[in-house]
């Protein structure tokens, strides 16, 4: 009647230095997932799941923005964390 599942992973940045932009986070982190279906019946399911991102707090700049020719970056210490729940239904024929 019921399925539990957990999870984790790592996801290492892609960004190279000098292009961190803080609107997109991407330094690295670890996550934490877990999930639970009920089965109500066979044709109905529940599920239930969650995600806990933890990331790594980075000293990051952004290197290449510009204004009136001339290099303005700016840059500062960034540190996430992010929740993120999850509720489905599921009806089978």
């Amino acid at each position: 009647m019921f399925t539990l599942r957990t999870g984790f992973y790592l996801d290492e940045t892609p960004v190279r230095p000098g292009y961190f932009a803080p609107e997109t986070p991407r330094n690295d982190s670890s996550n934490f997932t877990a999930g639970l279906t009920v089965n109500i019946s066979k044709s109905l399911q529940i599920d239930a799941s969650f995600l806990y991102s933890h990331f790594k707090e980075v000293d990051a700049s952004y290197d290449y923005y510009f204004e009136d020719g001339t290099a303005v970056p700016f840059k500062g210490t960034y540190k996430t964390n992010a929740f993120v729940p999850g509720l489905g239904l599921t009806y089978k024929l």
